[in-house]
């Protein structure tokens, strides 16, 4: 499902709740796509695939145009694929072929990644004042008057007199303290046999489809195995819901400098399975993408 599928998802949710305001959404509500880990905090099913940075770049493209700086900053790097002379194809159609929207982005940086996420958080909280009626739906958005989450508390939205009692969702890179949680949630669910291990068909770089038996969070990798992974499946409805791909297929941009998580499809099952921390020299690269946590957080207590 692509992230901003939420006005499908907020249109269902408010037939069960009519009366649901926005003050209470986050009651009845997830953060969209994502999977509560603990106590207000939120964690992304699979990584951002190229569909969802699709979506992001169009936006911007909208706001701002093609030929704006803001436009070109946010283009991933797709030249990093021809650094693998297997890859080089996908320095051409990686990002916007249909085969492989739903693969995790990669060549984006660091700071790409946070941008990313203050964009998300906006457009999320949007669509939240939208059905709730707090604001009206403007098809007109420019540059200098789009909708962000400070605009609104700041009451520099359209006059709307700002809520602090309404929480906003928060979207951004997880810390390390915060990947234990999620390593912690995803392996309770292992240990309680509640995730079910399933043959399973993966899309290989180098061989096509391929029949494999793994874990749900962890995808083998190594330069034999180019993984790329879009695995979806459905759960029997008593279990809790599981995080995939957390470690192997790309390794994850955390908050922390130069930092990622999980390892990727260019390490070995041992390498994985070692270590969980990576620090990472190059800004882009074909193997390092992201998934955002999220909380719910009011103004006031930034």
């Amino acid at each position: 499902m692509a992230l901003f599928s939420l006005v499908v998802l907020l249109m269902s949710a408010c037939s069960v709740h009519r009366k649901m305001t926005a003050i209470h959404y986050r009651d009845y509500i997830n953060p969209p796509n994502q999977i509560v880990v603990d106590s207000n905090l939120y964690c992304d099913e699979t990584e951002i695939k190229n569909l969802d940075w699709l979506e992001y770049l169009y936006w911007i493209s909208r706001i701002y145009g093609k030929t704006s700086m803001e436009y070109k900053e946010a283009l991933p790097d797709t030249s990093v694929w021809g650094m693998d002379s297997c890859n080089i194809p996908y320095v051409d159609y990686y990002l916007r072929h249909p085969a492989t929207r739903d693969y995790p982005v990669v060549g984006v940086s660091q700071e790409q990644a946070s941008l990313f996420s203050v964009w998300r958080s906006d457009r999320v909280f949007q669509q939240i004042l939208l059905k709730t009626n707090i604001i009206e739906f403007d098809t007109n958005q420019t540059f200098e008057n789009f909708f962000t989450i400070k605009k609104y508390y700041s009451g520099n939205y359209k006059g709307v007199e700002p809520n602090f009692e309404i929480p906003y969702p928060n979207f951004r890179l997880p810390t390390i303290i915060e990947r234990k949680r999620i390593l912690s949630y995803s392996d309770s669910l292992r240990k309680e046999n509640k995730v079910p291990r399933k043959q399973k068909k993966e899309y290989s770089l180098k061989y096509g489809t391929v029949n494999y038996k793994r874990e749900n969070d962890l995808i083998p990798g190594g330069n034999n195995r180019h993984f790329l992974s879009f695995v979806w499946e459905e759960y029997a409805s008593n279990t809790k819901e599981p995080l995939l791909h957390l470690r192997g297929n790309v390794a994850e941009w955390s908050s922390e400098p130069n930092i990622c998580f999980g390892g990727s499809w260019k390490d070995s099952f041992e390498t994985i399975i070692s270590n969980d921390i990576y620090e990472v020299s190059d800004s882009v690269n074909t193997f390092t993408g992201f998934r955002n946590v999220c909380e719910w957080k009011y103004w006031n207590d930034k």
